[in-house]
């Protein structure tokens, strides 16, 4: 027997064990067909994927790491490089864009989920608008006087 054989074999009867296990715990008892053991079971080809062990939060962190960067280079972040001035105006455009972004996951979030949507929603578009308020103040001309 190749250790691929007994590879398979012990992840087939690992499912079988969990099947079993989630039979038991439902109140409705089902009918399990058993086959004879001189019966091969013919095995599915199934994809395997290479399995990493980096945490879900560390590939989710990096797309928003992503975007901050891209966001610092929208906001001009080469500006103060060039012309020797502060740094105020850039971060406070990488601030502005941020709340812009995270009140579009908000959105986002509230499209997918079920339980929350309208809170999630009015949070989303309270960020955006306080994000476009921010930016009319920055550049001079409030939307408020």
């Amino acid at each position: 027997m190749t250790k691929w054989k007994r590879m398979r074999r012990r992840e087939e009867r690992k499912r079988i064990q969990e099947e079993e296990r989630k039979q038991s715990t439902e109140q409705e008892p089902t009918l399990v067909e058993e086959t004879p053991e001189n019966v091969q079971i013919s095995q599915k080809n199934e994809n395997t994927e290479t399995t990493t062990n980096t945490p879900k939060f560390v590939i989710s962190g990096v797309k928003y790491v992503y975007l901050i960067v891209c966001f610092a280079l929208l906001s001009g972040i080469f500006y103060p490089l060039v012309t020797g001035t502060g740094w105020e105006q850039s971060l406070k455009g990488i601030g502005i864009l941020s709340v812009g972004l995270f009140g579009g996951i908000l959105l986002y979030k509230s499209i997918t989920s079920e339980k929350r949507r309208g809170v999630l929603m009015c949070c989303g578009f309270g960020l955006i608008a306080v994000s476009l308020i921010i930016i009319y103040e920055l550049i001079g001309s409030p939307l408020y006087q």
